[in-house]
């Protein structure tokens, strides 16, 4: 995606975000929020730029991607919730980084899972390598996923660990739903993000559960 594709759509989130601040009566913080947008839409192409052999891999990854998805739905719910000018901002500016993702996950190319023709933008790899590299890399995380939880699940319980690790997950639904509710036309999915969160808590709580039993188990077992 040539980054005049990515300037402009960069430039028409920064725009109805500013228009959100001018109306609000902030025009110096208008300019200064278009500007962000317009500096985010490029961001990607800053840490990995495209002439570089190291493009795709640390601003260009479906981790990235992901990421930028919670903090545009936590930024904007905050934005819509408090009318915070610093919300508004970061939501333009996160929404504008996710648009250049969205852009190049359409591309033929890509978005690799962790990394595309490098790792971490350090080491280059051969191409036929890289799908090898990522199944790795995603096995190793699961692994260490595991681990975390079933540490912290006996430091603090089941129950509180997976609500603190799921933190990203759950308070974005809320966030969003309650922004949702806020706007008239929208409450239809504020009820309905607000339901997801519902479920969520109650799978964590029954996952939570069942994971205090096995831990009581194996202490039983060891005694």
């Amino acid at each position: 995606m040539l980054g005049v594709q990515h300037e402009f759509v960069g430039g028409i989130i920064g725009l109805v975000f500013s228009l959100w601040l001018l109306i609000q009566g902030h025009p110096l913080l208008a300019v200064g929020c278009f500007l962000i947008s317009m500096w985010g839409a490029n961001l990607p192409d800053l840490i990995d730029p495209p002439t570089s052999p190291f493009h795709r891999s640390i601003g260009h990854n479906l981790i990235s991607f992901f990421l930028f998805i919670l903090v545009s739905i936590i930024s904007l719910s905050l934005a819509l919730i408090f009318k915070s000018w610093l919300f508004i901002i970061t939501a333009s500016f996160s929404l504008s980084v996710l648009s250049h993702l969205v852009l190049d996950l359409f591309t033929p190319i890509g978005l690799p899972l962790f990394a595309g023709k490098s790792i971490l933008g350090l080491i280059e790899i051969p191409l036929y390598l890289i799908p090898y590299i990522n199944i790795l890399m995603l096995i190793i995380t699961i692994i260490l996923a595991f681990k975390t939880i079933k540490y912290l699940a006996q430091k603090l319980g089941g129950k509180t660990a997976l609500f603190l690790l799921l933190i990203p997950i759950w308070s974005s639904t809320l966030l969003l739903g309650i922004a949702l509710l806020s706007i008239k036309w929208l409450t239809l999915f504020g009820y309905f993000f607000l339901f997801i969160f519902t479920i969520m808590v109650i799978l964590i709580y029954l996952c939570g559960n069942s994971l205090n039993s096995k831990i009581k188990k194996k202490i039983s077992k060891k005694t």
